[in-house]
């Protein structure tokens, strides 16, 4: 280990920079942790530690490898706790060390990191570690920033078509190229196109931006101040008085003891809109497929009901359906399941009632050669002989009463 005492950055608050290398071997890694929970009790002044400690706080900091076992990160976190510091935290990869192979064999650790007592950290609130890419090495270069800047990106100015539809658009072009100091063409084009560029920034800000809508805005005055001082600040901001009891899309902006009274309007509103769903579209709302799927099956039976059918066969392509229906044990959601309960009830005024499933494209094929073979009494569809998958389907489609869920929907 490095240690040294820094005393001009922050000037009149010296404070100790320790450069630690921890041990890689197992049975002596214990004792370097311990060496550093010693020097926390000489060390009297604001302290960071930085280097490879050799040492994971936990599951997330290792990937690859043998099973993570979490007896040494239990030890290292207990003499951290012990000797007071704290992780100051990184940005960049949470990895530092690699083993630098591919596949199963990859290995990766979190082994270089930065440790502070609560002093130093007093004096560095926003000290961050920084994590850089190196190529050749197996660790990757850290740094401490101990006063990192926050660097806002300036965004590329971009034309709005939308710019030339305003009215007002050809008084800031006019304006800016009205008057030139330039005699040189290229000077003067360059320079008028610059000024040009910020004058349609700043009017593209105030004219479309995210400004402050007076006639939208308006502010609360407690009820003890004095009425001319309500009005000189109203006059001085240029908004609207807002009342107690005013509202913000049928909710009242401030609760006062009566929250019953205020909020007693929203109760039919709620009330209409949960009619709205009862009544509203056949899907309910529907959350999922097989529920849209479910809601449909329900109305073709009710519809077969209304027409006083007898025998009544369904053919879906949700396979979840028809488990639930054979067996009444699926992973459907319990509003599907709702629905299937709905039907089997209504099934029972059925002489045959049945769901299948049935393939999307083998339906489909089946239906529209059947379809066919009703009109014209023989098909032309299909050259060679028909497999007996589908001649079984077809036959099954004339003879028995085709119900088209899509078509009722």
């Amino acid at each position: 280990m490095i240690a040294m005492m820094v005393t001009s950055d922050p000037y009149g608050h010296p404070w100790i920079l320790s450069c630690f290398y921890g041990s890689p071997y197992p049975n002596l890694k214990r004792h370097s942790w311990e060496f550093l929970h010693t020097l926390s009790d000489d060390y009297a002044l604001p302290w960071v530690i930085i280097g490879d400690l050799n040492m994971i706080l936990g599951k997330s900091e290792k990937r690859g490898g043998d099973l993570y076992t979490p007896n040494e990160s239990v030890i290292a976190n207990n003499l951290i706790q012990e000797a007071g510091l704290i992780d100051i935290g990184f940005s960049g990869n949470p990895f530092t060390w690699w083993n630098k192979q591919a596949g199963l064999g990859s290995v990766k650790k979190c082994l270089d990191r930065s440790l502070a007592n609560a002093e130093w950290l007093l004096i560095f609130p926003e000290a961050n570690l920084i994590h850089i890419p190196t190529i050749s090495s197996d660790h990757i270069a850290i740094l401490l920033d101990t006063l990192p800047q926050t660097h806002t990106l300036s965004h590329p100015f971009h034309f709005q078509a939308m710019w030339i539809r305003d009215d007002t658009y050809p008084k800031v072009i006019t304006s800016m190229w009205r008057q030139s100091h330039f005699t040189n063409t290229a000077s003067h084009l360059g320079y008028n196109l610059n000024k040009t560029k910020k004058a349609l920034k700043i009017w593209n800000k105030n004219h479309f931006g995210q400004t402050i809508n007076y006639e939208k805005s308006g502010v609360h005055f407690s009820a003890n101040l004095n009425h001319s001082h309500k009005d000189s600040i109203r006059r001085i901001l240029g908004m609207n008085i807002i009342s107690s009891s005013d509202k913000y899309h049928g909710c009242p902006l401030f609760l006062g003891k009566t929250k019953v009274q205020m909020f007693d309007s929203l109760i039919p509103k709620v009330e209409s809109r949960i009619d709205g769903w009862k009544t509203g579209t056949w899907t309910r709302h529907a959350t999922t497929a097989e529920e849209v799927e479910c809601r449909g099956v329900l109305l073709a039976t009710q519809w077969a009901l209304e027409r006083q059918l007898t025998h009544l066969e369904l053919e879906i392509d949700a396979q979840a359906i028809t488990v639930e229906w054979a067996t009444r044990s699926s992973n459907l959601s319990w509003r599907s399941k709702d629905i299937i309960r709905d039907i089997i009830s209504l099934a029972s005024n059925f002489v045959y009632f049945d769901i299948i499933f049935c393939s999307r494209n083998i339906n489909g094929i089946a239906d529209l050669i059947s379809k066919k073979t009703v009109a014209l009494g023989e098909s032309f569809l299909w050259e060679d002989p028909l497999p007996q998958w589908l001649m079984d389907a077809v036959e099954k489609d004339r003879t028995s009463i085709p119900i088209c869920i899509g078509s009722i929907i």
